[in-house]
């Protein structure tokens, strides 16, 4: 039983941003979407010796998500203009699609980025500890700045091929 509620812990930690990405595009105020979130860590936190490790953690989070959003809603927004439960239920559809593809594609970009040299995973990194400050990177490398960017480009640019041939 610990295992179980460890892993959903971690999973939680893993996805917390995706969750609360998620409430926002269902919540549009900033404050409003942060205290459904709240009741949603709750509600997964009573419910997670119910999570079933065979199932994706993301689409079980989601609907409690769903469920807090609704429950808020129905609570907050009586005297306002709002969209009807077909319409939120769409709107949760597109962004939990849109979260798996994103989280998909992530996936596919650590696979991508293990298939490089040492030597450009390491100019890559380099390239964003300096945070954009290619001209200073390319002095400590003791190389043309625009070499560097071409480097730099043909490096990005076989991490989108890699990513788009494994998708």
């Amino acid at each position: 039983m610990a295992s179980s509620s460890s892993s959903v812990n971690e999973l939680f930690v893993q996805h917390q941003r995706d969750i609360f990405a998620f409430i926002l595009t269902l919540v549009p105020d900033r404050n409003d979407a942060e205290d459904v979130y709240q009741q949603t860590c709750l509600a997964l936190l009573e419910k997670q010796s119910d999570y079933d490790p065979q199932r994706e953690f993301l689409p079980w989070a989601f609907g409690f998500a769903l469920n807090e959003v609704r429950r808020f809603r129905r609570a907050h927004y009586r005297e306002r203009l709002q969209l009807n439960d077909e319409a939120i239920d769409s709107l949760a559809d597109v962004q939990f699609k849109s979260a798996k593809r994103l989280n998909a594609q992530l996936e596919l970009l650590l696979e991508c980025l293990r298939s490089l040299s040492a030597a450009k995973q390491e100019l890559l990194m380099q390239s964003y500890a300096y945070h954009g400050r290619l001209k200073e990177l390319a002095g400590i490398l003791q190389i043309d700045v625009n070499t560097l960017y071409k480097r730099l480009e043909r490096i990005r640019r076989s991490l989108l091929e890699c990513i788009e041939r494994g998708q």
